[in-house]
């Protein structure tokens, strides 16, 4: 199983747990963004 680990990840945009899958137009001025993130990732 391969894993990686993502760090110092300074704004990951879209992150949250009820996100849509499309944004545009008004709602494109409120993006979530997580700040100083990481990703850990299991294969």
């Amino acid at each position: 199983m391969q894993k990686i680990l993502i760090k110092n990840i300074k704004g990951l945009v879209q992150a949250g747990e009820e996100i849509p899958l499309i944004r545009k137009g008004k709602d494109m001025q409120e993006l979530p963004i997580v700040k100083n993130a990481f990703l850990y990732l299991e294969d």
